[in-house]
């Protein structure tokens, strides 16, 4: 905790609360663990498997419900800080990265030969603060190249050739949802094999 601003946090890792909701109440109305990172402004969504999401059905009782929720979620973000810090003390050698960096492009690009960047790129550091090899440090690199986009890869045409490309940032708020969750959750899994 920040002693002087009285605000949770862990180095430069701030904990929020990340809602979702469909405005013509077709979904419902969603409350996630969220981990907010200063240094590159990054946003990640905690899978549920760490910390259960709340979903509220747009009725009489929402506000009281999703408030509810929201103290669930403050009491429960000492687990999520609890966990970086082990995820911190797991080091990944240089096949465990490359393999790390593999199953998270699958996350966005399923097929092989739609992926216009190779593993070793999604390892690479925007900063040299992220040049670690612990399993929250390279989850962060993949993390925000994944989800950001713009480095410079080559990917198949129509015609089988090889051209240059450069893969979009996320726009889609849910699509930004299911890669965090599913990127989270491989976290996770790397740790249950590290362990």
């Amino acid at each position: 905790m920040d002693q002087q601003s009285g605000i949770m946090s862990v180095n430069d890792l701030l904990p929020e609360i990340v809602v979702f909701n469909a405005h013509d109440g077709t979904a419902s109305f969603q409350l996630h663990a969220g981990i907010f990172r200063l240094v590159c402004e990054n946003g990640m969504i905690v899978a549920e498997s760490t910390l259960a999401a709340h979903r509220i059905r747009h009725s009489g009782k929402m506000v009281e419900e999703a408030i509810e929720a929201a103290y669930q979620i403050v009491e429960e973000t000492p687990k999520v800080f609890h966990e970086i810090e082990r995820y911190r003390a797991i080091s990944l050698d240089t096949e465990e990265q490359g393999i790390f960096a593999k199953s998270a492009l699958t996350l966005r690009w399923p097929e092989e030969d739609n992926r216009p960047y190779l593993p070793d790129q999604m390892l690479s550091a925007r900063r040299r603060d992220d040049q670690g090899t612990d399993l929250w440090t390279v989850f962060n690199r993949i993390q925000e190249n994944l989800l950001r986009g713009g480095m410079r890869g080559r990917k198949r045409n129509a015609f089988g050739r090889l051209q240059r490309s450069t893969a979009r940032a996320i726009k889609s708020v849910s699509e930004d949802l299911r890669i965090n969750k599913a990127l989270w959750t491989l976290m996770e899994r790397f740790a249950e094999l590290k362990s």
